[in-house]
């Protein structure tokens, strides 16, 4: 398809679509960012909005992809990142998930939402060793009041959660242990 002619018409779709997502009719605002991107299928701002539609639409696969492209085209989007993970982990590929997470948090060690979403992930694996280092981690961040609070309610659920549970034993803390042992 051609590109739009007038940055007229572009800024006129973008308010359909604004219409149509505070309106919740999801399916005509993706059906905009489907024109605009069919002018453009390198517009980033496009390519998250319709990604986050389609993650209120629960289309994990078509979010993702948008994510993954406005990724690939501006690497330094932290929100791109987040948003493919998410859609990874609400498919049930948790761990390549936690690996995008990762390398994600590696460039950013300071993204409070990024860890947040890797301790869910970790505590939802069990693993809570790691669980808790994203959760110190997203505390060092210097998180917002918001996020603070949600940092909370997250180590609250995960403590009542974790007097219910069968423990298995810390395999990080026991190598170290035995590692402290060998050299003394």
């Amino acid at each position: 398809m051609n590109a739009l002619p007038v940055k007229a018409d572009r800024d006129a779709l973008f308010s359909q679509i604004a219409i149509h997502f505070k309106s919740g009719t999801l399916l005509k605002a993706q059906q905009c960012l489907d024109t605009v991107l069919a002018g453009d299928p390198w517009d980033v701002p496009a390519l998250m909005l319709r990604a986050m539609v389609q993650v209120r639409l629960k289309l994990w696969e078509g979010a993702q992809a948008d994510f993954s492209k406005a990724r690939s085209l501006d690497p330094s989007d932290r929100e791109a990142w987040l948003g493919e993970a998410v859609c990874l982990a609400s498919r049930s590929d948790v761990y390549p998930a936690l690996d995008l997470l990762e390398r994600m948090l590696e460039a950013h060690p300071k993204f409070v939402r990024g860890h947040l979403q890797a301790a869910r992930l970790y505590f939802k694996l069990v693993v809570l060793p790691k669980g808790q280092a994203h959760m110190k981690a997203a505390l060092a961040a210097d998180p917002t009041t918001e996020e603070r609070r949600e940092i909370e309610a997250l180590l609250k659920e995960e403590a009542a959660l974790d007097q219910k549970r069968y423990h298995r034993p810390d395999f990080e803390a026991l190598r170290r242990q035995k590692a402290a042992q060998a050299q003394s």
